[in-house]
Order: C-alpha cells, then structure tokens, then sequence
C-alpha cells in the first residue's frame, strides 16, 4: 500500500511540474518529447520564480510550418518575422536532435547571460515572464539536418524590459 501511495504522489509530481498533460502536440514534435520540451522550460522557469508555460497545439502547428519550410530551404536557418510569437530557432546535425536537446542548447546561454533589460538570448524567451504559451515544431533537412522552432505566446525579448 505504501509503494502505491508514494507512486501516486510521484505521477502527480511530475504532472505538476510540468503544468499539464499534454494529448494532442499540433506538430511533429511526439506527446513524450513535448512533454519533456515543456518539464525543461517550465524547470529553468522555475529557478527565477516565474510561472510554468502551457503547451499551445495552433502555436506547435505554426512552429511546424516554419520549420517545415526552413527544411525545405535549403535548411536555412533564420527567424520567421512573425510578429504573434517570440520565436527560438536551433538546428544540428550529425545525429537526431529532440525539442528537448534545443531547450538544453537555448537553456546554456544563462551562461552569458547578466540580468539587464537590454540583454538578450534564447534563454531569456525561455523564462519571459509575461510569456505562458509555447509550441514546438521540428523539420528534417535534405541533408539530415534537424531544425528546431519554438513559438512563444505573448512573445518575450522585449528591449527596455527586464525578462522577470
């Protein structure tokens, strides 16, 4: 009885952590990588003392489609200009990469980071405060390339702002 107890509360743990359970990712991104993409954010989050994201399926589905289309070009690597989202962008090769591995890559610009309002990176979008939403696409290359976009929702990065 005891073991079961101490499973129960574990589940329950690690369903907070991270905010939700995630059903549907609106991209190619899996349940389990969105999941763990989501526990790693909303982590970093937690070490500044600002709320947990939300995983968005429309916000992972429009990350899908630029993905997708830096993929197919030639896998360029650039931001989208899409002014709804703040916006990640990571890309790798020689080996498969996960949504997890570009949070882990966004997460180790803290860094070169020094807390200011004019100083910004990957991991300042990361743990924006006023930001709650995120969704996550991930395109393959001609090459076998991965590309790795996040949207963010309200976006972050906002100059003269200090990120929480």
């Amino acid at each position: 009885m005891k073991t079961s107890y101490l499973f129960i509360v574990a589940v329950l743990l690690c369903q907070l952590s991270i905010g939700q359970d995630i059903t549907e990712t609106g991209s190619d991104v899996t349940v389990e990588e969105a999941t763990e993409f989501l526990k790693h954010h909303n982590m970093a989050r937690s070490e500044v003392g600002v709320s947990n994201l939300s995983w968005n399926a429309s916000i992972a589905k429009v990350a899908q489609e630029f993905a997708n289309f830096l993929a197919a070009d030639n896998c360029s690597f650039k931001h989208s200009g899409n002014e709804n989202y703040g916006e990640n962008v990571f890309m790798g090769n020689g080996t498969v990469y996960t949504a997890l591995d570009a949070s882990k890559s966004w997460y180790s610009e803290l860094a070169d980071y020094t807390y200011s309002d004019t100083d910004y990176n990957h991991y300042t979008q990361m743990v924006w405060k006023k930001t709650t939403e995120v969704g996550v696409g991930v395109g393959v290359c001609e090459d076998g390339s991965y590309i790795i976009v996040a949207n963010y929702a309200p976006s972050g990065n906002m100059y003269g702002t200090f990120p929480y």
